[in-house]
């Protein structure tokens, strides 16, 4: 039933213990593809000495995750497609809690499970579910403006057509996840489970945090700047205007804007804060509010709260 895509780049301390998590799987019906995207360091070493008739390795030059991905896909002999990242790793009952999700919702065509963070990468993981996990479908857009990992690219699982019609992993240098994740919802059903069946380890040097250390010097001046995500979605509307005027998809816009927000307050950038709120898509909830807020708010009055929340922060260390 499933492709296991795996998408490797210099992660040698990392993919032993991503592969053999596949392998321990209850649910047994899958294959597993390695794609190395040109690493130079013994993560394709690391592979060659575990020997299962499941475990297949593709080698490219480097490229990105995104076309790591896309390549994974292609080759792919199943009906599902599951991703996992070489730094992270899944629960014994992970693939058999994405085969309950799609046995209760037939129709949805993008299924996640739920992933726990871990700080340490060496950390043994012991995560504790309730008894019983809750399935159910979703409002992606929706569910997303609450909480933007609700689908992350170690937890989720795809139905190959889709990829076949909405087309894979675009490149970017941060959010071509987010991206192919909102282009499927705007045509798919979703899925998800409450319950823990993967582990997202935090430290392992992975894209998102090397991006995030890096300070943003790009002026916010349209909504298409905000990201990918947001970007596509601006461009569907102008093929199909009632795509602004759902009321989640509203909901995830203002979402990114107001993180765009606090990721510029806590870079100084107050001025490009400013111009991100006032991008805010009219809504009459508590996000749209703040938004609205932060437009019209003096700088002063944006550095002296930021300097505030520091100092607060730094007090409870």
């Amino acid at each position: 039933m499933f492709s296991v895509v795996i998408p490797l780049y210099n992660k040698e301390k990392y993919i032993g213990r991503a592969v053999e998590s596949v392998l321990a799987q209850t649910y047994q019906d899958f294959e597993l593809i390695v794609v190395d995207d040109g690493s130079t360091d013994a993560s394709v070493s690391q592979i060659n000495s575990i020997f299962d008739p499941r475990l297949r390795i593709i080698q490219q030059k480097n490229q990105g995750e995104g076309p790591a991905r896309n390549a994974g896909i292609q080759v792919a002999n199943r009906e599902w497609i599951a991703f996992l990242d070489a730094d992270d790793a899944w629960l014994p009952d992970h693939l058999d809690e994405l085969s309950n999700i799609i046995n209760k919702h037939p129709n949805a065509k993008m299924l996640s499970t739920s992933c726990a963070q871990i700080e340490d990468s060496n950390e043994k993981f012991n995560v504790k579910n309730s008894l019983n996990s809750h399935i159910r479908e979703i409002d992606y857009f929706y569910e997303a403006s609450i909480k933007i990992g609700i689908i992350n690219s170690t937890s989720l699982a795809i139905n190959k057509c889709v990829f076949l019609d909405v087309g894979g992993f675009n490149q970017f240098k941060a959010g071509a996840d987010l991206e192919c994740w909102a282009r499927i919802a705007l045509k798919y059903n979703v899925a998800i489970s409450n319950k823990i069946t993967c582990c997202y380890f935090r430290d392992t040097g992975g894209v998102m945090q090397s991006l995030a250390a890096k300070k943003a010097t790009k002026p916010v001046t349209t909504l298409s700047d905000i990201s990918p995500s947001v970007n596509m979605l601006v461009q569907q509307s102008k093929r199909d205007s009632s795509i602004l005027h759902n009321q989640s998809i509203r909901r995830y816009i203002n979402s990114r804007l107001f993180n765009g927000v606090k990721a510029s307050l806590f870079k100084n950038e107050y001025l490009n804060a400013k111009s991100v709120s006032k991008l805010a898509l009219p809504q009459l909830n508590l996000l749209y509010t703040l938004l609205f807020i932060f437009s019209y708010t003096p700088t002063f009055f944006l550095k002296a709260g930021v300097k505030l929340v520091q100092f607060l922060r730094n007090k409870k260390r």
